[in-house]
């Protein structure tokens, strides 16, 4: 075995995403590039992304999917000084990050403290760990939360700017950072990571399948990756997974739950735990695989999910 972390997938900003969900079916949990899907809330234009005849056959490091942490990733690799690359199976870029419905979580932000919001890392970090039951790995939480608030910080760096605050879920005070008008935070947050994609000319292949991280003389080398039916070699000095989970794989689920096999998801169509299997082929350890969070407020039977304010009524779940 390996000396990998436990953690497995690394993101470079720590986004709490709160609330994700749409309305969407999926019920096949396949993987596909030419796959078609509806396009909503942060809908990626087809204009910021690259020509596939353009793929070059080496980068200085490939990023595997383009959600948020996928596109951050990036931009971060971009202003160090390297040349990075970001895969994207799908048609659309965003992934997860485009169906998130609230907010991110932060704690001891400048937009909270700028509103009078009396808040503390501690309070986030106790609030989290009473939420997850005490199981979260309280190393990782405790960087989490200590880091929150330079996420935010981040992006309004960047031109993002999450200055409308609420209350959500599982926290005493208004933590959750929303965009100027309230509007649902997933969308907002790719527009806006798409808009830095392009402005530093980093390139986006869609319809971009990695099927393999490579491996040379017992080193990660770069991955196999199948784009307009070809498959290609790409090396690159390191490999970023941010493929996100695997909720839209059924398989992976029957695996691991096979309590929940029957269950629909509103996960994006594209959250297949391909990264998670590339990463355990290499040898990388799997921790917590079955935890899985059930949202109850979806009707199996319609696949249809009820959002937040039509459950909500003075402030409690119904």
């Amino acid at each position: 075995m390996k000396n990998w972390t436990k953690l497995g997938l690394l993101t470079l900003v720590g986004l709490s995403l709160a609330s994700c969900g749409s309305n969407t079916k999926n019920t096949k949990g396949q993987s596909s590039s030419s796959q078609k899907v509806e396009t909503s809330g942060g809908a990626s234009k087809s204009n910021i992304y690259a020509d596939p005849s353009t793929l070059s056959d080496k980068y200085d490091v490939i990023i595997v999917g383009s959600g948020g942490a996928g596109m951050t990733a990036a931009i971060e690799a971009k202003d160090a000084g390297m040349n990075p690359v970001i895969l994207e199976k799908m048609p659309i870029a965003g992934g997860n990050t485009s169906k998130a419905s609230a907010g991110l979580n932060a704690s001891e932000t400048s937009v909270e403290k700028a509103q009078g919001v009396a808040d503390s890392n501690d309070k986030f970090y106790e609030e989290t760990l009473k939420g997850g039951g005490g199981t979260n790995d309280k190393a990782l939480l405790r960087y989490f939360v200590d880091h929150s608030a330079g996420a935010v910080d981040w992006l309004n760096t960047n031109g993002i700017v999450l200055d409308n605050l609420t209350t959500t879920g599982g926290m005493s005070v208004s933590r959750t950072h929303r965009p100027h008008d309230g509007s649902a935070v997933g969308g907002y947050l790719v527009k806006g990571l798409e808009e830095n994609i392009t402005k530093r000319n980093i390139p986006l292949f869609v319809n971009s399948d990695v099927t393999k991280i490579t491996e040379k003389d017992g080193k990660v080398s770069g991955v196999k990756v199948k784009i307009e039916g070809e498959a290609k070699d790409i090396s690159s000095k390191a490999v970023v997974v941010t493929t996100g989970g695997f909720g839209a794989n059924k398989k992976m689920i029957a695996k691991y739950r096979p309590d929940l096999k029957d269950y629909v998801t509103t996960n994006a169509a594209g959250s297949t735990g391909d990264g998670i299997t590339m990463i355990s082929e290499l040898g990388g350890q799997l921790v917590d695989m079955d935890k899985i969070q059930i949202h109850p407020i979806v009707f199996q039977k319609k696949q249809v999910i009820l959002f937040q304010n039509q459950f909500v009524v003075k402030g409690r779940f119904l």
